[in-house]
């Protein structure tokens, strides 16, 4: 479950959604790049300010779909610091478990073909 460790600065390129490999195969949309940011944080919970930095979103479009992936079961709300809910990512939910696996098997895929030299100019896996 979540811990009170304070994720570290957005600006780190590996809390960078738009350069998760979530976001660079199933495309930038909000809810991708909000979940991205859970899978990849799984032991942190956010206040949307912290959600929104790290997605590289504007704080109402995470207001917008926080109740969709909360209905999803995939985000859960886990405590309240200060005036801020906090959230972090349903460890209990078997889709994350997945969306965890596909992340690992698509990373292993990236790293195989970064090691056979195939990758293109944006580090996406040539054909």
């Amino acid at each position: 479950m979540a811990t009170d460790t304070k994720p570290e600065d957005p600006s780190d390129e590996a809390h960078v959604t738009d350069e998760h490999v979530l976001v660079s195969v199933l495309g930038d949309h909000p809810k991708t790049k909000i979940l991205a940011t859970f899978v990849g944080n799984p032991e942190m919970d956010f206040n949307v300010t912290e959600i929104a930095d790290y997605a590289n979103l504007k704080r109402d479009t995470v207001y917008k779909y926080l109740d969709t992936l909360k209905g999803w079961g995939l985000i859960e709300e886990t405590r309240r610091v200060g005036n801020s809910q906090m959230y972090a990512l349903n460890t209990e939910n078997d889709a994350n478990e997945a969306f965890a696996k596909f992340e690992w098997e698509l990373l292993t895929h990236l790293g195989d073909k970064e090691q056979a030299g195939e990758l293109d100019d944006q580090n996406n896996p040539l054909p």
